[in-house]
């Protein structure tokens, strides 16, 4: 990937920035709290045979802006899109 850089930060906006801290300085304490993760990296619909091939895609393509997780096991307990 010739010129590619990394970007500048992971957030996509102030907004998914300042939710972020905020969440963060909440619940940091109790969850593990991770920002833009991938909707496959907290459900298992793969295996899921009642979903079409293009119900599946869609799902590989979509992401949460913040999740928070067991901190022992980093089990997802609740994940949040910022509107």
């Amino acid at each position: 990937m010739r010129g590619a850089a990394a970007k500048k930060t992971v957030f996509c906006s102030k907004v998914e920035r300042a939710s972020f801290t905020a969440i963060q300085s909440q619940w940091a304490d109790r969850f593990n709290v991770y920002p833009s993760l991938p909707l496959s990296n907290l459900i298992d619909f793969m295996s899921d045979s009642s979903l079409s091939q293009k119900e599946r895609d869609t799902l590989l393509k979509t992401s949460v802006d913040f999740t928070l997780a067991n901190k022992q096991l980093d089990r997802p307990i609740l994940s949040v899109t910022v509107p």
